[in-house]
C-alpha cells in the first residue's frame, strides 16, 4: 500500500510538470527523471509489481509517458505488460487500449499510403474500446470515456482530415459523429467540430451532398443548443460549400440576416460574395463601398475624396465590425482600391476598443500598400525613364520593407491564434519572400520566413505541409550558407517529418521499379535527403567517410566552401578523377539464405546501385559548376562529360534530365570561353579575331594559328552548338523554362556580333543551324505556355 501512495504521489508530480513545462525550461526534464526513476522501480521486479500493484498504476505510468512525447518506448512497454497481466474489462483497460491506439497513431517516418494504413490499424483499437464501453454494464457510467475516445480519435486522424486525404477517414467520422449526437453530448463545439470535419472529408471523397447534410446538421444544432465559439467559421463554410447553388445559398444567407445585428453577419456574406467571384468585378466597386458606408460613412466619404485624412475617425467602431472593415480593406486592395483600403487603415487605427484580429487585418494592407501603389516611371534624380536594373532594385527595397512590417504582424499573431488569419499572412510572406530566395537578399527573408515557420508549427497547419517544407528548405538554405550547420540540420529534419504527399494514383512521374516512391510523392523530398547527407557528414567530425560515395560527396562539399582556388581545384580535380572509375560494387549474396531473401536482396541492391549512378550524374555536375566557377574550363569540360554518360527518361527522372541540360550548358560555355581566351569568335564561319580594331589601332600583327590550333577552335564551336541545341532539348523535356531562356540567351549573345553585319547569312558559322532550330523550338513552347497561363 506504501508503495502505490509513493507511486501515485511521484506520477501526480510528473504531471504537473509536464503540464507546467512551458513555464520552466527545467520542468519537462524533471518529469522524464521521474518517469524513468519509476520505471526502475518497476522493472526491478516485474512480476512482483504486477501482483501487487493495481492496474491504475500502469495506465497512468503509459498515459504521462505518451505525455510526454518523449518516453514511447517505455509507454508501449507497460501498455504490452497491462494487456497481458490484468483481464478485467474496466475503465483502466478502455484507457490503455486509448494509449495503445495513441501509440499506432503515432506515425514516425510513415506517409501517405501506408500512414493511412496505421491510421486504421489505430481506429481498430478505439472500436475494442468502444465496445467495452457498449457493455449493458458499463453503458451508463462510461460515457466520459466514449467522449475522451472520440478526442483520442480526431488527435489520430485530424493531419489528414483536410486535406488529398480526408476522402478516407469517411466511414471513421461518420462513426465517431454517430457516437457523439447517440450520447447527446452538451460539448456543442465538439460536436460542431466533428460534423464540420465530416464535411470536409466527404467533400473529399466526392460526396458533396452528404457533405452538405453535415453542415445543416451544424446549422440546426446551433440553433437548437445555443451559440458555437466558431459560428462564423461554420458560416463561411456553408457560404463556400454552397456558393454554386443559389437556392442553398439562400438559406444561408436568410440565417446572415436574422442573426444578430451585434455580429455583422450581414456585411460579412456580402464580403463572402466578393471574395467567391459571385459578384461581378464591375460592380465590385460599388458594392464595397456601399458596405464600407454602412460600417464607416468616414471611410467612404474619405475614398471620394469629400474629407480630409485627419477628419476620419473609427472611433464609434464595436470590435465585429472593425473586423469587417479589416476584411473589405484585403479586398479593396486585391481590386486596386489604394484610397479606399487607405481609409480603412486609417479607421481602425483610430478606434477605441480595437479589435486584435481587425488590428492585424490593417497591417497585412499597410505592408502590402507600397507594393500595390502606382510607381513613378521616371527617376527623379536623373531626370530619365528607370531602366529595368533600376526598377527591380525599388521592387527589391519595398519587398524588403513588406517583409519587416509582416515579420512585426506575426508577432501579434502569436496571441491571436487565429489560424486562418495567420495562414493568410504566411502566404503573404512565403509569396513576397520567393524573389529574394537567391544571393545576398537572401538574409532578408529569413526572420520572416522563420516567424512564419513557427507559427504554421503553433497551429498545425497540415494542411500547408508543402509549403511548410519549402519555408524549412529556404531556412535551411541561409544557415547553411552562414555556416549555422546544426541549425540547418534541425530544419531539414521538420521537413522531412511533414506529410504532404500526394496518392499514389496522382503521381504523374512513372519512376523507376527501384526507385524510391516518396521522391515522386513529395517534391522536395529528394533535396533534403541529399542536404540531410551532405550536412550529416560535415557535423559528424569524429566519423571517417566510407570510401566511395560518401567522400566523394564530402570531398565536392569542401570544395565549396574552400577559399583557396588551388586547393579547391585539387579537391575537385581528385574527386572527378575518382568519381570517373567509381564502379558499384557486385552483388554478393549469403550461401545460407532462400530465394525469398536473395530476391529481397537483389532488390534493395538495385535500388542502391541506381542511387549510386544518380549520385554520380549529380555530382559530376555539381563538380562542373564549381570548376567553371574557378575558371578551370577543361576539368568543366570533363566533368560535364561525365554528368551525360548515361541515358535517363523524362517521365522517370526529370532531375537527372535536368542536371544533364545543365551539364551540356556548362560545355558550351566552357567552349565558348575556351575560344573567347585565344580571341577567337565563336559565331563566324571563318577564323575572326575578337576586337580586330583595337589590334589595328595598337599596329600589332594579327595572331598566326597553326592548322592543328584550326581545327581546335573549329570543334569547339561545334561544340557549342551542339551542346546549346542538347540543352535545349532536355530542358524543353523537363519543362524547365529558366534554363531554356538560359540556353536561348547564351546562344543569342554570341551570335548578336555576325548579326550586326549585313551579309550575316554568308559569315555565320554554318554547324549554328540545329541549335538555332532547338532553341526556337523550345522558346515557342515556353512563350505559348506562359500565354496560356496569362490566358487563365
Amino acid at each position: 500500500m506504501e508503495e502505490e501512495l509513493v507511486l501515485k504521489r511521484l506520477l501526480d508530480e510528473a504531471l504537473y510538470y509536464l503540464k507546467n513545462s512551458e513555464f520552466s525550461e527545467g520542468y519537462k526534464e524533471k518529469a522524464l527523471s521521474i518517469l524513468d526513476s519509476i520505471d526502475n522501480s518497476l522493472s526491478s521486479n516485474t512480476r512482483q509489481s504486477l501482483s501487487t500493484l493495481p492496474m491504475e498504476i500502469f495506465v497512468r505510468f503509459a498515459e504521462i509517458a505518451l505525455e510526454s512525447n518523449l518516453r514511447d518506448e517505455l509507454a508501449k512497454k507497460y501498455v504490452a505488460l497491462t494487456l497481458q497481466h490484468f483481464e478485467c474489462r474496466n475503465q483502466f483497460y478502455v484507457r490503455v487500449l486509448l494509449a495503445q491506439a495513441l501509440l499506432e497513431g503515432r506515425f514516425g517516418d510513415l506517409k501517405g499510403e501506408k500512414a493511412i494504413e496505421q491510421l486504421k490499424k489505430a481506429w481498430d483499437t478505439i472500436k475494442k474500446a468502444l465496445d467495452v464501453c457498449a457493455l449493458p454494464a458499463n453503458k451508463p457510467k462510461y460515457q466520459f470515456l466514449v467522449y475522451n475516445t472520440t478526442i483520442v480519435m480526431w488527435r489520430i486522424l485530424r493531419p489528414y482530415v483536410k486535406n488529398v486525404w480526408g476522402g478516407n477517414l469517411t466511414e471513421i467520422l461518420e462513426k465517431l459523429v454517430a457516437i457523439i449526437e447517440e450520447s447527446d453530448d452538451v460539448d456543442v463545439d465538439w460536436r460542431c467540430n466533428l460534423l464540420a470535419a465530416q464535411a470536409l472529408a466527404l467533400a473529399e471523397a466526392g460526396k458533396k451532398p452528404e457533405g452538405l447534410k453535415a453542415l445543416d446538421k451544424v446549422s440546426d444544432l446551433v440553433k437548437k443548443k445555443g451559440g458555437c465559439s466558431f459560428e462564423e467559421k461554420i458560416i463561411r463554410m456553408r457560404f463556400y460549400f454552397n456558393r454554386d447553388n443559389a437556392g442553398a445559398l439562400g438559406n444561408v444567407k436568410k440565417d446572415c440576416d436574422t442573426a444578430e445585428a451585434a455580429k455583422e453577419y450581414k456585411s460579412l456574406f456580402v464580403l463572402l460574395q466578393m471574395k467567391c467571384g459571385l459578384i461581378q468585378e464591375a460592380n465590385i466597386d460599388k458594392e464595397l463601398l456601399a458596405l464600407i458606408r454602412g460600417l464607416c460613412p468616414c471611410v467612404a466619404d474619405y475614398a471620394e475624396g469629400k474629407i480630409t485624412e485627419a477628419e476620419v475617425t473609427g472611433q464609434a467602431l464595436s470590435q465585429m465590425a472593425q473586423d469587417r472593415v479589416a476584411e473589405a480593406s484585403r479586398i479593396a486592395l486585391k481590386y486596386g482600391f489604394i484610397k479606399l483600403c487607405e481609409g480603412c487603415c486609417l479607421a481602425l487605427g483610430r478606434a477605441k476598443q480595437s479589435s486584435l484580429r481587425g488590428k492585424i487585418w490593417s497591417e497585412y494592407s499597410k505592408a502590402e500598400l507600397n507594393m500595390k501603389r502606382p510607381r513613378e516611371e521616371i527617376n527623379k534624380k536623373t531626370k530619365m525613364k528607370k531602366t529595368t536594373v533600376e526598377k527591380i532594385a525599388e521592387d527589391t527595397a519595398l519587398r524588403i520593407d513588406l517583409l519587416k512590417q509582416m515579420e512585426r504582424a506575426m508577432v501579434a499573431n502569436n496571441r491571436l491564434n487565429d489560424a486562418d488569419v495567420i495562414l493568410e499572412g504566411c502566404y503573404l510572406i512565403w509569396n513576397n519572400a520567393i524573389p529574394l530566395l537567391k544571393g545576398s537578399t537572401r538574409k532578408h527573408a529569413y526572420k520572416p520566413l522563420l516567424a512564419a515557420a513557427n507559427l504554421l508549427a503553433k497551429i498545425q497547419a497540415n494542411n500547408e505541409n508543402e509549403m511548410r517544407a519549402a519555408i524549412h528548405l529556404e531556412l535551411a538554405k541561409h544557415e547553411i550558407s552562414e555556416d549555422f550547420l546544426s541549425k540547418a540540420e534541425h530544419n531539414i529534419k521538420k521537413a522531412l517529418l511533414l506529410d504532404y504527399s500526394i496518392p499514389k494514383a496522382a503521381v504523374k512521374i512513372a519512376g523507376h521499379e527501384d526507385d524510391y516512391l516518396g521522391d515522386y510523392q513529395r517534391v522536395y523530398e529528394r533535396t533534403l535527403n541529399r542536404l540531410k547527407e551532405q550536412l550529416g557528414l560535415k557535423l559528424n567530425i569524429y566519423k571517417e567517410p566510407e570510401a566511395g560515395m560518401e567522400r566523394f560527396i564530402l570531398d565536392v562539399e569542401n570544395a565549396k566552401s574552400c577559399k583557396d582556388d588551388q586547393l579547391r581545384e585539387l579537391l575537385l580535380s581528385r574527386t572527378l578523377s575518382e568519381l570517373k572509375d567509381f564502379e558499384y560494387p557486385d552483388l554478393e549474396l549469403a550461401k545460407d539464405l532462400v530465394e525469398e531473401e536473395k530476391e529481397e536482396e537483389r532488390k534493395k541492391y538495385g535500388k542502391a546501385a541506381r542511387a549510386a549512378q544518380k549520385q554520380v550524374v549529380q555530382l559530376a555536375t555539381e563538380i562542373a559548376k564549381q570548376a567553371f566557377e574557378t575558371n578551370t574550363f577543361e576539368m568543366t569540360i570533363e566533368a560535364a562529360k561525365l554528368a551525360l554518360q548515361t541515358q535517363w527518361e523524362a517521365d522517370k527522372d526529370p532531375q537527372l534530365l535536368l542536371a544533364q541540360a545543365e551539364a551540356s550548358l556548362l560545355i558550351a560555355e566552357s567552349s565558348g570561353e575556351l575560344l573567347l581566351e585565344n580571341n577567337v569568335e565563336i559565331c563566324y564561319e571563318d577564323l575572326v579575331l575578337v576586337s580586330t580594331q583595337e589590334l589595328e589601332d595598337a599596329d600589332e600583327e594579327p595572331k598566326e594559328f597553326t592548322d592543328d590550333q584550326k581545327k581546335e577552335f573549329h570543334n569547339l564551336k561545334q561544340a557549342v552548338c551542339d551542346n546549346i541545341a542538347k540543352a535545349a532539348q532536355l530542358a524543353q523535356r523537363v519543362n524547365q523554362s529558366w534554363l531554356i531562356c538560359n540556353v536561348c540567351s547564351y546562344l543569342w549573345n554570341n551570335y548578336l556580333v555576325v548579326f550586326r553585319e549585313s551579309d550575316f547569312a554568308n559569315k555565320i558559322y554554318k554547324g549554328a543551324k540545329e541549335a538555332f532550330k532547338e532553341c526556337y523550338q523550345a522558346a515557342t513552347k515556353v512563350i505559348a505556355n506562359l500565354s496560356l497561363i496569362h490566358i487563365s
